[in-house]
């Protein structure tokens, strides 16, 4: 989930961290990200419930933290077949769904543009100081 969520991170001037396990949790870096960015993204390749995405949000709770998050995962349902690349699309889990997701919450948001960016030229970068986005995601232990 690292690469969709970095090339996602790429276009949006996001920072993503890369989860290779859930525990330990690493408090002390959700902490520090939830004080530096005004929205965490979980990106897993597992049903959210009961996952990284949501250890990340009881941790936030645990520490009084209130942030926007979203946290991305595979429905709890039945899920067709096909290939590994198709499937990651059809969940919303490839580069270009993670970033959909993303921008349709800041659009949903008041109608706001991307934090940073100008609502006028999408390809401008991030001038603030502390990046808008964090993506948190979990991979795979070959």
């Amino acid at each position: 989930m690292v690469a969709p969520a970095q090339k996602a991170a790429e276009i949006l001037g996001a920072t993503v961290v890369n989860m290779r396990f859930v525990k330990p949790l690493d408090e002390a870096l959700i902490l520090e990200l939830a004080e530096q960015h005004e929205l965490l993204v979980t990106v897993e390749e597992n049903v959210v419930s009961g996952g990284a995405g949501s250890a990340i949000n009881e941790c936030l709770i645990a520490h009084d933290i209130t942030i926007p998050m979203i946290n991305l995962g595979l429905p709890d349902k039945f899920i067709e077949q096909g290939t590994h690349k198709e499937l990651l699309s059809l969940c919303g889990l490839d580069a270009n769904g993670i970033q959909n997701s993303i921008e349709t919450y800041f659009a949903n948001k008041a109608g706001s543009a991307l934090p940073g960016n100008d609502a006028s030229n999408a390809e401008s970068s991030n001038t603030g100081t502390a990046e808008p986005i964090h993506l948190a995601t979990t991979s795979k232990i070959p």
